[in-house]
């Protein structure tokens, strides 16, 4: 009798040792916490020297299937019976990407209680895209597995996470900000150009169509575009212009301007100055520079040519050296003429 009493004592605890590893098992790729961080996000630059605006980062769950998941009467559980999952928003403030401060958690903020019953539980999420200019969301196949189980003989579900990144576990969802700058140049040339005047040109930013521009842009001279500066043209796209003031051979750069914002540059009209605008691509025309933000530095130049007739003087100098050549030249001609009838 005691050795059947043993026998089962030893049984009963070898099925619990394996019940404790089963579930071990079962809950292991995930974290065990019902808010939990399930993935780290992470906020980059594309160049160095910008600044990116405060952004918040949002993401919807869709249920996608339940496995392994049945009612009390032991009917099998269906996605239109999986609870809505909410995903905590992600909320950088301005200049954190590329920082100590880029990479930060992913949430799950959805209680184990909301799931009905154990089981395995797939979500399709999908990150929210972002109408801040310069900023590219995620693009990245994402998968939310919540595990929903019981540990051992305790009563209550317990629920693990799993965010896979592209069918991969343990990757950073990750945002880029993309900015670049505009130097805008003078040349005056030609014999009446005038090389320290300070022409006056205007410089148009324009945000991508459904976006606006969130980024500080600053100029070299030590003035700033602000956010607020922007207002919304007729086309109902963000714009805002810029007037700057150069000599020749001087220049004047916009930093931090978000990529795809295209720009334009235009002189106001001078007289007797014809001006030609040349950008990045080598092309040139008469009417203004043009062009998109898509690199760390573009490029925009403007020449003024200004000629005319110059009276110097030379000719009223020069006159009694013509005359006195006309007069060699007449001499001569007389002298032949003469020779001529003697040697008749």
């Amino acid at each position: 009798m005691k050795k059947l009493i043993k026998r089962g004592f030893a049984a009963l605890l070898a099925l619990t040792l394996a019940l404790g590893m089963s579930v071990s098992a079962f809950a292991a790729e995930g974290t065990a916490d019902t808010k939990a961080a399930v993935v780290q996000k992470e906020y980059r630059l594309t160049n160095t020297d910008t600044t990116s605006p405060a952004e918040t980062f949002t993401f919807t769950a869709e249920a996608e299937k339940v496995t392994d998941a049945t009612h009390e009467d032991g009917t099998p559980l269906t996605k239109d019976d999986m609870p809505k999952l909410t995903i905590a928003p992600v909320v950088y403030e301005e200049g954190e990407a590329g920082s100590a401060n880029s990479v930060k958690d992913l949430v799950v903020t959805t209680p184990v209680t909301a799931f009905p019953n154990v089981g395995i539980y797939t979500y399709k999420v999908t990150e929210t895209a972002s109408n801040t200019a310069g900023v590219t969301c995620s693009k990245q196949d994402l998968t939310l597995v919540a595990t929903v189980y019981h540990e051992g003989f305790e009563k209550d579900m317990k629920v693990a996470y799993t965010f896979k990144v592209n069918g991969e576990k343990g990757d950073n969802i990750v945002n880029t900000y993309s900015a670049g700058s505009l130097q805008v140049g003078k040349t005056v040339v030609g014999a009446l150009g005038n090389k320290s005047q300070k022409f006056k040109i205007n410089v148009t930013f324009t945000a991508p169509e459904g976006k606006t521009v969130q980024s500080t842009i600053n100029l070299s001279d030590g003035t700033k575009i602000l956010p607020t500066e922007w207002s919304v043209d007729g086309t109902g796209r963000s714009t805002v212009t810029k007037q700057i003031s150069l000599v020749d051979k001087e220049t004047r750069t916009f930093s931090n301007v978000p990529y795809d914002v295209t720009y334009t540059v235009k002189e106001e009209p001078y007289e007797g100055y014809k001006a030609t605008y040349s950008s990045n691509d080598g092309k040139e025309n008469t009417v203004q520079a043009e062009g998109s933000i898509s690199a760390d530095n573009t490029v925009a130049h403007v020449t003024n040519e200004k000629n005319g007739d110059v009276v110097t003087g030379v000719i009223l100098h020069s006159a009694p050296y013509v005359l006195l050549l006309v007069g060699v030249g007449a001499a001569a001609v007389a002298f032949l003429i003469l020779r001529k009838h003697r040697e008749v």
